[in-house]
């Protein structure tokens, strides 16, 4: 006979025992897992409820918190950095008061310059006392020369007739508390009626140059002017114009004079104008064919701008055709 081994019921009771605790540790796992989440997502839902009412009405503490009557943050003082708050002074100003030449500029002022304006007051053009001699010829620092303002630096006087002239100022400003010498050397010949040539500035007063632009021909004119400050510092501005031809027109560029049988008197005469467009006089000499011109008439003064003439044609027979 055969034996044949099988398992007992003990046996068998154990291995069920053990699958039933697996699957309540499982089961249990996902139910604390489920909570945790459900936790997580109802306390979201309130945070976000408690974050939109904040923003609606301001208000920090909870709906149901007991309020105490006390002002939040009462009597507190916010922290500040510990960052330094001192200024810094301009190098300009340090580098003077390094140099202890405090007192050697007035305070300082905004100045606008008009080059239309014409300044009538002009000053002696060389120094005439000891102390004007002395401070005339100061070699003068960077700041000093930063105090005496000039402008403007761009004299533009723009589309200009041949032989017109044209006038613009240019301003220097001292704002030193010593007398300067300023001088505009000697120019091309557009510009050689400048006037004056220097002037002794004194403190805290400006000068004006009356910049004169006269053009013999036509041209497109760039110049910069160095003017010169007690004979040692140079500033710059520069001069630009367009010199232009004189333009004249005429109201009329053809006349007729038509004499026929209806007409009774020996002669004719039509009104012209002539326009002066530019901003120079204009000499308007007649010319006739068969006959010497007559001498150069001008326009008399205020009537530069436009004029006007009659011109009158007889007829070589009373009564005819032909004139």
């Amino acid at each position: 006979p055969t034996a044949v081994a099988t398992p007992s019921a003990g046996a068998a009771g154990d291995d069920r025992d053990s699958v039933a605790a697996a699957n309540l540790a499982s089961f249990l796992e996902r139910k604390q897992h489920n909570r945790l989440y459900s936790e997580f997502l109802s306390n979201a839902r309130k945070t976000r409820a408690l974050m939109q009412k904040i923003q609606e009405t301001g208000d920090a503490f909870l709906p149901k918190a007991v309020d105490l009557g006390m002002v939040p943050a009462e009597g507190l003082t916010a922290p500040e950095p510990l960052v330094s708050r001192k200024e810094e002074p301009l190098w300009l100003e340090a580098n003077a008061a390094d140099t202890g030449d405090k007192s050697s500029a007035l305070p300082r002022k905004r100045h606008k310059f008009d080059e239309t304006k014409i300044i009538r007051k002009k000053f002696k053009p060389q120094p005439t006392t000891l102390n004007e001699e002395r401070e005339c010829h100061l070699v003068l620092s960077p700041r000093e020369v930063s105090d005496i303002a000039m402008g403007p630096k761009l004299l533009d006087f723009g589309k200009v007739s041949v032989g017109s002239r044209n006038v613009k100022t240019f301003s220097v400003c001292n704002d030193l508390k010593t007398f300067i010498l300023v001088k505009i050397p000697e120019c091309r010949e557009e510009l050689a009626e400048t006037f004056p040539k220097s002037q002794v500035v004194p403190p805290g007063q400006t000068a004006g140059f009356d910049v004169v632009f006269r053009s013999r021909h036509v041209q497109t004119f760039q110049q910069a002017v160095y003017i010169t400050v007690n004979e040692n510092h140079k500033l710059k501005f520069v001069v630009f114009a367009d010199a232009m031809p004189i333009d004249v027109s005429l109201s009329q560029q053809e006349m007729a004079f038509n004499f026929n049988e209806y007409v009774v008197e020996p002669s004719l005469t039509q009104p012209l104008v002539l326009t002066n467009n530019g901003n120079a006089e204009a000499v308007v000499r007649w010319e006739f064919e068969d006959q010497p011109p007559p001498p150069p008439e001008q326009p008399p003064e205020g009537q530069r701008r436009r004029a006007s003439a009659a011109l009158t044609a007889r007829s070589s027979h009373m009564g005819g055709k032909q004139g």
